[in-house]
């Protein structure tokens, strides 16, 4: 049990969490408030230009790598994988595109 006591007692130090019920809000460092304040731009900026679909298009395809990249990652190195997989998302992405362009200009060939 000594040991215990002393592993708890050479943690370091936790900012604390205050657990009140009057629903003050903590105090925010420098640092987290210009954090949020970016995060606030950066989608105040993405709904005024019309990026929503660009942003969910982007999240999906690192989604995407971050999925595939580790079934690749067996047979080379981990950079090398992200870019396999990323190649293998661009080329499956543009051969759809393609095959769909041919299909509305040329119906007979589809």
């Amino acid at each position: 049990m000594a040991k215990r006591n002393e592993a708890a007692e050479n943690r370091p130090a936790v900012r604390p969490v205050r657990l009140t019920s009057d629903m003050s809000m903590p105090k925010l460092s420098a640092v987290e408030i210009g954090s949020y304040v970016a995060a606030f731009a950066g989608l105040f900026l993405v709904l005024h230009l019309q990026l929503l679909g660009a942003l969910l298009a982007g999240m999906l395809v690192f989604q995407l790598v971050h999925m595939i990249a580790p079934l690749i990652e067996k047979t080379m190195t981990s950079g090398r994988a992200r870019w396999v997989s990323v190649v293998i998302i661009a080329t499956i992405i543009v051969g759809g595109l393609t095959g769909a362009t041919i299909a509305l200009i040329n119906p007979r060939l589809a």
